[in-house]
C-alpha cells in the first residue's frame, strides 16, 4: 500500500511539473503583438515585424506603432514571396510617425497587394512611412494600399519600387472612393496600364494636398500623379516633371506638375500647412 501511495505522488507530482510547464510556455491571455487589447481606446502595440504580420488575423481591430520596423528580413519569408498581404482591413492603424523599412512582397500572379492589399471603407490608416518597398504583383498593387476602397489614409508616405501589370500607384493602386490626404510617395512605378506616381486608378476618391516624384513607366493611361480617374477630386496636389518622366496626369486642374526645383520651393504648395503638417526637409516636402 505504502508503495502505491509513492507511485500515485510521483504521478500527481510529474503531472504538476507537465502543468507547470504548459503554462509558462503558454502564458494565461497571450496574445501576438507587443501590448494593448485591440480596442479604440487601448490599440494592439507593434514592435516588430512578425506582429506586423499578425494583423491578417485580427482584422477589425485597432493598431498603433509603438517603434520604426526593420522588415528587409521579409525577402527570405514564404518562400521568396515575401510579406503576406494585409487583406480585407477594416481596423484603424497609426503608425505614429514611426516607418516600416524595406518591406518586400514578390508576388507576381497576385491582386491587391502592398502592405495592405485590401482595406474596407471602414479602415484608417495615418502617420505612417514606408521606406524602400520593394513591391511586385499583378493588379491593384501599392505600396501602402493595394486597393483602397472607401476608407481614408492621411499623413503617410512611400519610398522604393513597385511593378504591377494594372491599376499600379507608387502609393495606392486602385483608389476606389476612398480619401487620400497630406501624403506623398516617392517610389518608381513600373507597370502596363492606369498607371501613376501616386495612384494608378482613382473611381470616386479624393485626393488632397498630397505630391508624387518617382519615375513613371507604362504603356497607356499612365500620369505623373495619377494613371486614370474616373470620377471623384484631386485638390492642391503636385508631380515631378522631371523625375516622374510625366508630362501629363489625370485629375484636371488639381494635379499639377512642377519642374524638381519648384517641388524643393514651399511657396510651390499652395494652401499647404507648413507649421503643424509639412516642412521642406532635404530639398523635399515632407510631413
Amino acid at each position: 500500500m505504502e508503495k502505491l501511495n509513492n507511485n500515485i505522488k510521483k504521478i500527481i507530482f510529474c503531472s504538476l511539473l507537465i502543468l507547470i510547464a504548459i503554462s509558462i510556455s503558454f502564458p494565461a491571455n497571450a496574445i501576438p503583438f507587443a501590448g494593448g487589447n485591440g480596442t479604440v481606446g487601448d490599440p494592439y502595440q507593434i514592435s516588430t515585424v512578425d506582429q506586423l504580420q499578425n494583423m491578417s488575423d485580427y482584422l477589425s481591430a485597432n493598431y498603433k506603432l509603438i517603434n520604426g520596423i526593420d522588415a528587409s528580413g521579409t525577402t527570405n519569408w514564404n518562400s521568396g514571396a515575401g510579406f503576406e498581404p494585409i487583406n480585407k482591413f477594416a481596423g484603424t492603424f497609426d503608425g505614429q510617425g514611426h516607418a516600416i523599412t524595406g518591406l518586400y512582397i514578390n508576388r507576381p500572379s497576385t491582386y491587391h497587394v502592398g502592405l495592405f492589399g485590401y482595406a474596407l471603407s471602414s479602415s484608417k490608416i495615418n502617420n505612417v512611412g514606408l521606406v524602400d518597398v520593394n513591391i511586385t504583383a499583378h493588379d491593384y498593387v501599392g505600396s501602402l494600399v493595394g486597393r483602397s476602397y472607401g476608407g481614408s489614409i492621411t499623413r503617410s508616405y512611400a519610398t522604393g519600387k513597385v511593378t504591377g501589370n494594372n491599376d499600379v500607384g507608387g502609393f495606392v493602386g486602385y483608389l476606389d472612393g476612398g480619401n487620400l490626404n497630406q501624403s506623398y510617395a516617392n517610389v518608381n512605378v513600373t507597370g502596363d496600364d492606369q498607371v501613376g506616381g501616386f495612384v494608378g486608378k482613382s473611381l470616386a476618391g479624393t485626393i488632397t494636398q498630397s505630391y508624387s516624384a518617382g519615375k513613371v513607366t507604362g504603356k497607356c493611361g499612365k500620369g505623373g500623379l495619377v494613371g486614370i480617374i474616373y470620377c471623384g477630386a484631386i485638390t492642391d496636389s503636385y508631380w515631378d516633371l522631371e523625375t516622374s518622366g510625366q508630362s501629363t496626369s489625370a485629375g484636371c486642374n488639381g494635379a499639377t506638375g512642377k519642374t524638381t526645383d519648384e517641388m524643393k520651393t514651399q511657396s510651390t504648395y499652395s494652401g499647404w500647412d507648413f507649421t503643424s503638417v509639412w516642412n521642406i526637409c532635404n530639398d523635399a516636402a515632407s510631413s
